[in-house]
C-alpha cells in the first residue's frame, strides 16, 4: 500500500499522457495507417494475463469458417532470435518460421490454425500490407492492439477483467495501461467471467457505450506432446504436477484444481521462459518426488518444452517424462448476438474502406 501511495503522482502523470496520446490520434486520423482489409483489434486495458490469445484463435477460426483469409498481426514478444522486418510465421499452407524467430504465442497460433496467416513485426502495418499483397489475406486480427494506435482499426475489442475496474490504478502504481475511460474508445468490451456476479457488478460500476459481451474459459482435454513418452489417457482426478511460464500461472493451477485434478506440485518460471536441459531434470525429479503420473502445462509452454533448446543434442528430442498440454476453450456469450454483431461490423468496414479507395 505504501509503495502504491508513493507511486501515485507518477501514475497521475502516466494517466494524463495516455489520455493525451489517445486524444491526439482521435484529432489526427491522418496519422493512422489504413490497411485495405478490415482490421479487428483484440487488446486489453491492463498488463498481460487476460487470455487474449485463445480469443484471437477463436476469432481466426470463425473468420476462416466464414470464407475469410485472416492474418494475425503480432509483435512476437519473447523471441530468442528476432529478425529485422516482417517474419511470416505461417502462411495459409503451413508453418514457415522456427520458434526462436517467431516467439512462443505466434508459433503456437501458427501450429493450431489452418487457413490463417501469422506474421510478426513491430511494424504491424508493414506486416498487414505483406499479408494482403503476398499472401492474399482479406481481414486482419491485430493482436494486443488497443494501444497500437498507429494502425487504424474498424473493430476494437477490449478484454476486461472485473479486477481492472475494482483496482483501477494505472502504471506504475497499478496494472492498467490506460485509465478506465479509454474503454469508451472500444467498440465492444468483452468481460472475463468471474465467480459470482463480479463481472456484472464491474460493468455496472463502469458504464461505457461499447457493446457488452462475456467470455468464458474452460480447460479442454489434455493432449500429449509429440515429444512426450507414451502415457495412459489422462483425466481427473489423476495425480499430476503442473508447470507454467506465463503471466498469471496461479490461474492455470486453480483451473486444474477446480476441474478435479489432483495437483501434487506446481512449478513456475518467468513468462516466455525457454526451458533448458537442467530445467527438464528438475521437473523430472519433482514429478518422481510427487509420485505423479504426468506433467500438465499450458499450450504456450508446450511449444517451448518441445523446442530444441530444451534438449542437449539434435538427436535427443524426446522429453524424459510424460507431458500433456491442456488447451483453453473459449466461448462468448451470447454467441449468436456477438458473431452477428461482428459480421455486420466487418462487412460495414469493408464497404467503407472500398468507398474511401474509390474516392482516392
Amino acid at each position: 500500500m505504501t509503495g502504491s501511495f508513493l507511486l501515485a503522482p507518477f501514475s497521475a502523470v502516466y494517466a494524463t499522457a495516455a489520455r493525451l496520446r489517445r486524444r491526439w490520434y482521435r484529432l489526427h486520423p491522418e496519422a493512422q495507417r489504413t490497411l485495405r482489409g478490415p482490421v479487428i483489434s483484440v487488446g486489453n486495458i491492463a498488463l498481460g494475463g487476460r487470455r487474449k490469445t485463445p480469443l484471437v484463435a477463436a476469432l481466426a477460426r470463425w473468420l476462416v469458417d466464414h470464407g475469410e483469409r485472416p492474418a494475425i498481426l503480432t509483435r512476437g514478444y519473447g523471441r530468442e532470435h528476432p529478425r529485422e522486418g516482417v517474419v511470416v510465421v505461417r502462411d495459409v499452407s503451413g508453418v514457415l518460421a522456427p520458434l526462436a524467430e517467431a516467439g512462443d504465442e505466434p508459433f503456437m497460433l501458427a501450429q493450431m490454425l489452418e487457413g490463417c496467416a501469422v506474421l510478426v513485426c513491430s511494424d504491424r502495418y508493414a506486416a498487414g500490407r505483406l499479408a494482403e499483397t503476398q499472401l492474399g489475406c482479406t481481414v486482419h486480427l491485430l493482436d494486443d492492439g488497443f494501444q497500437h494506435l498507429r494502425v487504424a482499426r474498424q473493430v476494437d475489442l477490449v478484454v476486461v477483467h472485473p479486477q481492472d475496474v475494482t483496482s483501477a490504478r494505472v502504471l506504475p502504481s497499478g496494472r492498467l495501461r490506460e485509465p478506465l475511460d479509454a474503454l469508451d474508445a472500444a467498440d465492444a468490451a468483452i468481460w472475463i467471467e468471474s465467480p459470482g456476479n463480479e463481472a456484472s457488478h464491474a460493468r455496472q460500476r463502469h458504464d461505457t457505450h461499447a457493446a457488452q459481451f462475456i467470455v468464458r474459459h474452460r480447460l479442454g482435454r489434455p493432449r500429449p506432446l509429440a515429444a512426450s513418452p507414451p502415457m495412459v489417457p489422462l483425466a481427473p482426478p489423476a495425480r499430476i504436477i503442473a508447470i507454467a511460464a506465463i503471466a498469471e500461472p496461479q490461474r492455470f493451477f486453480d483451473d486444474l484444481r477446480e476441474a478435479g485434478w489432483d495437483v501434487a506440485d506446481v512449478l513456475t518460471f518467468r513468462d516466455h521462459h525457454r526451458f533448458c536441459h537442467e530445467d527438464l531434470e528438475h521437473i523430472g525429479a519433482r514429478l518422481h518426488q510427487a509420485a505423479a503420473v504426468a506433467v500438465l502445462t499450458t499450450e504456450k509452454d508446450g511449444v517451448r518444452l518441445a523446442a530444441p533448446k530444451a534438449h542437449p543434442t539434435e538427436s535427443d528430442r524426446m522429453l524424459p517424462f510424460p507431458v500433456a498440454v491442456v488447451p483453453l476453450d473459449v466461448s462468448i456469450d451470447p454467441p449468436e448476438a456477438f458473431f452477428a454483431w461482428l459480421a455486420e461490423r466487418v462487412e460495414s468496414a469493408r464497404v467503407a474502406i472500398t468507398g474511401q479507395e474509390l474516392v482516392r
